[in-house]
């Protein structure tokens, strides 16, 4: 396997390299692990094979033969570049490939990437697992589709996780914020702010509105991801 040395993202876990799978000749990302935590790297490693989906990048391997340890990923982007929707809906962004992307998007597209992600995290629920840790950073778009990455924080529903937060993070539940074990509403939540995003961006009322009702403060009331994917599937054109 070699790569250009493209970085295509980092973070406290370490960083995404992009590189060139021979074997199978395609592109995919190594994740390495700065902190060498076999034990997560293979817990994140067995959550994703658990979670084939056409929306989540699918896991090819796990790399323990030298350091850093890390994850190979299939490859979602354009022209050699990851294009997260933080990105996308950035305003002050240069990259000429995230541009051009941001230039060819529709709001029937953008409804598309929110139904998306929403069936991702549908299906991530379905199987038995909360992301814990959605937001603009961790959805790609690629050909006008979108997907669900970064399964570091992932967790089993059954044994959900639960943190003390000294810091407020805006796509953190309020309750989680509190000290509430994590849940599909507080997945929910963190979509809500990604829909909402979308929606006063692109000036999709209707969108808006539908991620409004996934952030209201009471979880009880945050609407299931069946019922936000109804409610796209009917705004969008096919």
């Amino acid at each position: 396997m070699n790569g250009k040395n493209i970085i295509l993202g980092e973070g406290s876990f370490g960083r995404c390299y992009l590189k060139h799978f021979a074997r199978l000749e395609i592109q995919v990302v190594e994740k390495q692990s700065l902190n060498h935590n076999t034990r997560e790297m293979l817990k994140e490693a067995q959550i994703m094979q658990a979670l084939t989906h056409k929306n989540i990048p699918a896991i090819i391997g796990v790399q323990l033969q030298k350091e850093p340890i890390s994850l190979i990923i299939e490859f979602k982007g354009e022209c050699d570049t990851s294009v997260t929707i933080s990105k996308l809906l950035s305003c002050d962004c240069d990259n000429e490939t995230i541009e051009n992307v941001k230039a060819t998007l529709t709001t029937n597209d953008w409804l598309i990437i929110s139904h998306d992600l929403t069936e991702a995290l549908w299906h991530i629920h379905s199987k038995g697992f909360l992301h814990c840790d959605l937001k603009s950073n961790n959805v790609l778009v690629s050909k006008k589709h979108g997907y669900i990455i970064d399964f570091g924080k992932a967790c089993d529903s059954s044994f959900p996780t639960t943190k003390k937060y000294t810091t407020c993070y805006p796509h953190i539940a309020p309750e989680v914020l509190h000290g509430s074990p994590c849940s599909k509403p507080s997945d929910i939540f963190s979509l809500g702010k990604i829909l909402f995003k979308i929606g006063v961006k692109h000036n999709i009322p209707l969108l808006v509105s539908t991620a409004q009702k996934c952030l209201d403060a009471n979880p009880k009331r945050r609407p299931t991801t069946t019922g936000i994917m109804a409610t796209l599937a009917s705004m969008i054109s096919y």
